[in-house]
């Protein structure tokens, strides 16, 4: 499998494409996670709150009117197909 490095998943993730992202699950409030969160024809959007002051993203597939996802950036394990490394 091909690797990308996460910042260069990142700056891409910005260009406005649509991208496919796998990552793991993981909630710190309700003390939940390890469960892959995968959406396919992604864009990155903006949120209500930051999430950046937390590493996050929120993503929301092109396909569905399904509601934002919430993605830790450093839990991403793959982009494009791609493995993604830290």
């Amino acid at each position: 499998m091909e690797m990308i490095t996460l910042r260069d998943a990142l700056s891409q993730m910005d260009n406005g494409k649509p991208f496919h992202i796998k990552a793991v699950a993981f909630d710190k409030g309700k003390r939940k996670g390890g469960n892959y969160i995968e959406v396919h024809n992604a864009v990155k959007i903006s949120a209500k709150y930051s999430l950046k002051d937390n590493d996050m993203i929120s993503v929301k597939s092109t396909h569905n009117s399904n509601h934002p996802q919430p993605i830790h950036i450093h839990l991403i394990t793959e982009y494009n197909h791609k493995r993604v490394m830290i």
